[in-house]
């Protein structure tokens, strides 16, 4: 998730320019390539009117002629990109520390640390945390009391995991909790009222800033050993085994939405969790879009209650990521070295935590760092759907997928909404989803 102007779910890469990698957040893509809508027992597409097509034809008809690609290409303008936060000040932070860190606190956690010897390096980006690399091994990421529950909540996710023998084979790529950070606690008063995390750093740099210079190969690798690694997370064994740990790794309960909006404890049922998602962004949205954005975020609304026949568990609820994308994989040489940023984590269906990789691969541009905002393309990502369902076959052979697909994507630019009013970017892509732009995303 990755709008540039949204600090939930995305940031600018924190791994950037580094040999080693962070834990932080990051963006993700652009143009060709997430979703789409069928017709089957249930019309998923009774009308012009409720697909959208309607008021999209409105649109064009007053804008001139354009195609779903012309579409995507204004999301490459700097008129179509989202309002930016200014670099500096935290989001919610009270007072900056004007020290660059709790150093008391941290010789606790590792206590053959030297600063001198080893400076903590700032790292690039960050919406929501500060983040530092502490010598080659460690990265710490600091944030405000406002935002101090997600690194909490990420705390507890990776120790989840940590204590699960059947991650085993992918235990190297999934981040490792050194300890805590409590500010209240630091002895340094200008830390008070923040929390941080400290992890392990894994070599390389985000398989989206590393992508443009890859070769094809190398970027379908990277991809299948991500998504192998989070088919893992969500309980299945190896590809082609067939052995799927469904009873030991469902919860009770989903989690829908994203912080600002999310609902932590959904329920069981995966079709009434989104419907009482959907509810609640209606209320959120009610006041907040401006005039012309009102018909598109009622469409959409619309569109999604009308796919909800389609939302049936499919495997959960299961431990998912939440958040999974180019900037939150690290890789080195043609290896996955780690997948980052757990604090979106939750209970989820399969499909829906693959849904932030497809977006992006669309949208690339949507979520990358300036330096790259005018060199990718979605031509440059359009292998990366291919790869995902070769490597998940049994979320590819779902029923409905892509009623499921359109109804994750559009809740997310909603979302976004909801935080960003001024969003263009989320304007765009609601409007390349109601066009069929999810087809793209489907299995061969």
């Amino acid at each position: 998730m990755l709008d540039r102007g949204y600090p939930s779910t995305v940031c600018p890469n924190e791994n950037a320019g580094s040999s080693r990698a962070t834990s932080g957040k990051s963006p993700i893509p652009n143009p060709p390539s997430p979703l789409r809508q069928e017709r089957g027992e249930h019309d998923l597409n009774p009308s012009p009117v409720a697909t959208g097509e309607g008021l999209l034809r409105r649109r064009r008809a007053t804008a001139g002629s354009q195609d779903l690609a012309s579409v995507r290409s204004r999301a490459t303008s700097s008129r179509q990109r989202a309002i930016r936060k200014p670099a500096g000040r935290l989001p919610g932070a009270m007072t900056e520390p004007t020290h660059a860190l709790p150093v008391d606190s941290l010789r606790a956690l590792l206590p053959r640390w030297d600063p001198r010897r080893e400076p903590a390096v700032p790292l690039a980006g960050g919406y929501s945390h500060r983040v530092h690399a502490i010598g080659d091994d460690h990265v710490l990421r600091m944030t405000p009391s406002t935002r101090a529950p997600r690194l909490r909540h990420e705390a507890v996710v990776l120790d989840t995991l940590s204590n699960r023998p059947d991650l085993d084979p992918v235990r190297s790529v999934l981040p490792r909790v050194i300890g805590e950070i409590d500010g209240d606690s630091s002895g340094d008063p200008q830390w008070h009222g923040w929390r941080g995390i400290l992890v392990n750093r894994f070599p390389g740099t985000n398989a989206f800033r590393a992508w443009l210079d890859a070769h094809a190969a190398v970027r379908r690798r990277w991809i299948h050993d991500a998504v192998t690694a989070l088919r893992a997370v969500h309980g299945f064994g190896p590809p082609g085994t067939g052995r799927a740990d469904h009873d030991a790794r469902r919860s009770s309960s989903y989690v829908v939405g994203w912080y600002g909006t999310r609902i932590e404890d959904a329920g069981p049922d995966w079709r009434d969790a989104h419907r009482r998602y959907l509810s609640a962004l209606r209320g959120l949205l009610s006041d907040r879009p401006h005039a012309e954005t009102r018909a598109l975020v009622e469409v959409s609304l619309a569109a999604c209650a009308d796919r909800l026949d389609a939302m049936v568990n499919a495997f959960g609820p299961r431990p998912g990521h939440g958040d999974l994308h180019l900037h939150n994989v690290i890789v080195s040489g043609q290896s996955v070295t780690g997948i980052i940023d757990w604090e979106w984590g939750g209970h989820t269906e399969p499909d829906a935590d693959l849904a932030h990789l497809l977006r992006w691969s669309l949208f690339p541009a949507h979520p990358a760092d300036e330096d790259l905002e005018d060199r990718v393309s979605a031509r440059d990502f359009v292998d990366v759907a291919p790869a995902i369902w070769a490597a998940y076959p049994e979320v590819a052979a779902l029923r409905d997928l892509e009623a499921r697909l359109f109804t994750y994507l559009v809740e997310h630019d909603l979302h976004q909404l909801v935080a960003h009013p001024d969003s263009t970017q989320a304007v765009t892509r609601l409007e390349a989803w109601h066009g069929g732009a999810c087809r793209e995303l489907l299995p061969a």
